[in-house]
């Protein structure tokens, strides 16, 4: 066989650990931890230097078109659109090698159980091995032996004589979890899934692929609810992203049941979404990584929120809307973002209040989520997430390591000081007229810069736990706000400061009623109404539920599907001032304190999306009460006077006033909707939406796509493709007479390209591993049926 023209004159010496090959150009992958071996290594796997035992090619060129060949990295970078997951079926990589070169077939990548990565074909090469899907797919083989456990139950994992099975740790990193029964393709299956370090590889594998590839999407074929399709595709070409075997040919069912499709999918992209807190340093969705072990630990902070705090979701201990939940966690505790998103609003204030700290972070995040139709736009979901009661961080010198906002904000605020500088230096040609009067009072000026931040600073360090008099905030923009205390509005549109989901965005401060604070961090998640235009909250169904609008500008809850919950309905509290109330607070407290009772009701209020006017917002009845202006800086104006009023009064701004921020400024700056503002918002609860969102929203945009064909239709297709490729192979010799027919205008020809063999090529230079006479060739044919070059068979259920 003539050698691949990119391919390298003689083997380079072996890379790192880290690395694969494409054009023979090695390309590193993001993590060290990781075992490569290429290609080109002595002793690997490869397929450039091992001739099968019929003498048929093993893999071929890839072309942009009939007649054009691809033969640059930048054709490649845009021809390849996907990756198809194959399962090996045999003990490890190794058997995988030796049963492709029996059958002249050839793939990409082999994942290992022990999560080894072997690179035995170049990407620049057309494999053979998933028939049309070829020609612009990557080949990777899952190890896994892959028994049916419906047929045989007692088929174990690993094969007990397999030659390595002393190294299989089968009870931690090498055990494979058995997946529930699933129908794929009409077959009824259960069996064995991956092991981690399998998944590690992977993730890592495809991250970096995806990257290189323009139209190679971190993304799976999913239907409206995010789940994966369990058929073949009715256009699969059209897919760009990852994907199993099965989607591509009707007779096929691997990678399995067991392939956890979730855990890739928001692995990729280093996207893990984050607890806002760790209770358990370390322990978060990205150590976690599957699904069922981060929903089990999900209700460790449901249980610290309902038994270590009274800050509930969504009715607090007065009978009142909490648009948040409250985690308790040790002062200092970092506190991190949920998911990626963008900083629009802070505040950390010089000094405390009567309840604590009211120092913020507020994030804006906007998902892409997909049309419900193929074809259509995707729409956006946008959200925001606030992180309140935060401690004290450096806002004066902006220098905070385990910050990364901040120092982004410092680093933009560098440039826009240094834009300033060099707009306002002397034109060469200008006279320079008074230039020792300039510069003295230049220095004045610094000098009283620096004298001012070094007092603010000499504050910040006090400021944590001292009552201050300020007792309402005012706003202001960007750095400068955020060094005098103000809420500063951060400029996000032409220089935004993005956030990545797990990073610190300040530390866990103190809170409570007066003399009486604790540690914790009040979190948040909430949207205007727009959100239900990207959520079809129809398919969203079992995980939110929407309640009622509550439209008034009180706080008070007074909706019967939640108050009903608490106990006796219309239980009256004879004693309140508020004609609203009716359940009394040991009522509600024992009703989210008690972990044995009202289960189920409080997993129903977790899944509520609850519309109501923000506790944060200028518009709550007893804000607007205190003032008769209508805008915010009047209201202030207004507040001024009132302090010179009753005690009453100046208790209740006190109270309320230093913790009231979204003004209407402040909701336009934002992004919200304040054509008609009314501060009214939709929550939902911050912890089962991060699990909803990760989950079950398929937050980024995936190709939807449709399966309507029945078992009967999948048996039906499967002998018809068949018959096809037979008579391709009876009609032409191999690939390249079938090119040369096509050029020449053969339409028959063009349809059988594919199930065609390539022309031959010569030996290549590579020493690699020799082929053996071993039992996983005629394992393989048990499973694969016929001769059937580019296409791994396995026969539906017939007993289904």
């Amino acid at each position: 066989m003539p050698t691949p023209p990119w391919f390298p004159v003689a083997p380079p010496s072996p890379g790192k650990k880290n690395e694969i090959l494409i054009m023979g150009v090695r390309h590193e992958l993001a993590t060290t931890d990781l075992d490569i071996r290429t290609y080109d290594q002595e002793g690997s796997y490869s397929f450039y230097a091992t001739d099968p035992p019929d003498g048929m090619p093993m893999f071929g060129y890839r072309y942009e078109k009939p007649g054009v060949k691809v033969t640059t990295p930048e054709q490649l970078f845009e021809h390849v659109s996907q990756i198809i997951i194959h399962t090996d079926l045999t003990n490890d990589s190794a058997g995988c090698f030796r049963a492709l070169v029996g059958r002249s077939l050839s793939s990409h990548f082999f994942i290992d159980w022990d999560g080894v990565l072997w690179q035995p074909l170049d990407p620049m090469d057309c494999g053979y091995h998933a028939g049309d899907g070829n020609q612009k797919a990557f080949g990777l083989d899952f190890n896994n032996r892959l028994p049916n456990l419906e047929r045989e139950p007692n088929e174990p994992p690993y094969d007990a004589d397999y030659s390595r099975i002393s190294e299989v740790d089968q009870k931690g990193k090498h055990k494979r979890p058995v997946s529930e029964k699933m129908e794929v393709n009409g077959a009824k299956v259960r069996s064995y899934g991956y092991t981690d370090p399998q998944y590690t590889t992977m993730v890592e594998l495809f991250k970096l692929l995806t990257k290189r590839f323009k139209n190679l999407k971190a993304q799976f074929p999913v239907d409206p609810k995010g789940d994966v399709i369990n058929r073949t595709l009715d256009d699969p070409l059209s897919h760009q992203g990852f994907m199993a075997h099965w989607h591509w040919e009707l007779q096929r069912w691997d990678p399995g049941p067991g392939m956890d499709w979730q855990r890739v999918f928001h692995a990729l992209g280093n996207e893990h979404n984050s607890f806002p807190v760790e209770l358990e340093t370390g322990k978060n969705v990205k150590t976690l990584l599957e699904p069922a072990k981060v929903k089990d630990y999900a209700e460790t902070y449901y249980k610290n929120n309902e038994t270590l705090t009274n800050g509930w979701y969504p009715m607090g201990i007065n009978q009142t809307w909490h648009g948040g939940m409250h985690i308790a966690a040790s002062r200092g505790t970092p506190v991190r973002a949920m998911t990626d998103g963008v900083l629009v609003a802070a505040h950390f204030g010089k000094e405390a209040t009567k309840l604590g700290s009211n120092n913020f972070v507020l994030l804006k995040h906007t998902v892409p989520i997909p049309a419900k139709k193929k074809g259509l736009d995707p729409k956006k979901f946008v959200f925001y997430s606030l992180y309140m009661h935060l401690d004290c961080i450096d806002t004066i010198t902006l220098n905070d390591p385990e910050v990364p906002w901040l120092k982004e904000l410092g680093r933009i605020d560098k440039g826009r000081e240094d834009a300033e500088k060099k707009e306002d230096e002397p034109k060469e040609d200008a006279p320079k007229k008074d230039d020792k009067k300039g510069d003295d009072e230049k220095k004045e000026a610094d000098d009283e810069k620096k004298e001012e931040e070094a007092k603010a600073g000499e504050d910040e360090g006090i400021a944590c736990d001292v009552v201050g008099k300020n007792l309402w905030l005012d706003v202001g923009n960007h750095t400068a706000a955020l060094k005098r205390g103000m809420v500063a509005k951060i400029a996000y549109q032409d220089d935004p400061i993005y956030v990545l989901s797990g990073q610190v965005l300040g530390r866990v401060g103190m809170f409570g009623p007066e003399n009486d604070w604790k540690p914790q961090v009040h979190v948040e998640v909430f949207a205007d109404n727009g959100w239900k235009e990207a959520i079809d909250v129809g398919v969203h169904g079992r995980y939110l539920v929407e309640l009622d609008d509550d439209v008034g500008q009180n706080l008070f809850v007074e909706n019967q599907d939640v108050t009903s919950l608490f106990g006796t309905p219309g239980k009256k509290v004879k004693s309140s001032l508020v004609p609203e109330r009716t359940l009394d607070q040991a009522t509600i407290e024992s009703f989210w304190t008690d972990p044995t009772e009202y289960v189920e009701e409080k997993r129903y209020l977790r899944k509520l999306v609850a519309r109501h006017v923000s506790e944060w917002s200028d518009q709550v009845d007893w804000v607007a009460s205190l003032s008769k202006a209508d805008d915010w800086d009047g209201k202030i104006a207004d507040f001024r006077k009132i302090l010179k009023g009753t005690s009453i009064a100046k208790d209740a701004i006190a109270t309320v006033l230093p913790f009231t921020w979204l003004s209407k400024d402040v909701a336009e700056h934002i992004g919200l909707d304040v054509k008609e503002w009314r501060g009214l918002l939709d929550h939902f609860h911050p912890v089962h939406f991060l699990m909803w969102l990760t989950y079950n929203s398929t937050q980024r945009v995936q190709t939807l796509s449709s399966s309507s064909k029945s078992p009967k239709e999948v048996k039906k297709k499967a002998a018809e493709a068949e018959k096809a490729a037979e008579a391709c192979r009876t009609s032409y010799a191999n690939r390249l007479e079938a090119q040369q027919k096509m050029e020449a205008g053969d339409k028959k020809a063009e349809k059988c390209f594919s199930y065609l063999t390539d022309e031959t090529r010569g030996d290549s230079t590579v020493v690699t591993a020799e082929l053996e006479e071993v039992p996983d060739v005629e394992m393989m044919q048990e499973w694969l049926g016929g001769k059937d070059q580019g296409e791994w068979k396995r026969s539906t259920d017939e007993a289904e």
